[in-house]
């Protein structure tokens, strides 16, 4: 039996809200969404898997996901933020997702 901790806990409560409320106030539309996912998935296999070829073999809700995910919604909002131009929030979540990606990769849980 896995064995969750509160940290693991909260980040898991945080990327469902925040992946929740990004999809929910339509942050993340699919016109975006298909060039994020593939900038998304670029960005983690040579940044934060630093290259490793075993980019598949993530546990669901892991940390790796988490973070597999958010490169994505990070690339999205990028994308979105080119096209149609920088708002206080996309610029605000840029911000949380780089706190999020940054949170995930360094602290365990």
């Amino acid at each position: 039996m896995v064995e969750l901790g509160v940290k693991s806990i909260i980040q898991m409560l945080l990327f469902l809200g925040v992946s929740f409320y990004l999809i929910w106030k339509k942050l993340i539309l699919t016109e975006f969404a298909i060039l994020g996912t593939i900038v998304g998935l670029i960005i983690h296999w040579s940044l934060t898997n630093k290259g490793n070829k075993d980019i598949i073999n993530i546990k669901p809700l892991g940390a790796g996901f988490r973070v597999l995910f958010y490169d994505i919604y990070l690339a999205t909002i990028f994308i979105r933020g080119f096209l149609d131009g920088f708002s206080y929030e996309i610029l605000f979540w840029i911000g949380i997702l780089v706190l999020l990606i940054t949170m995930d990769y360094f602290v365990e849980g």
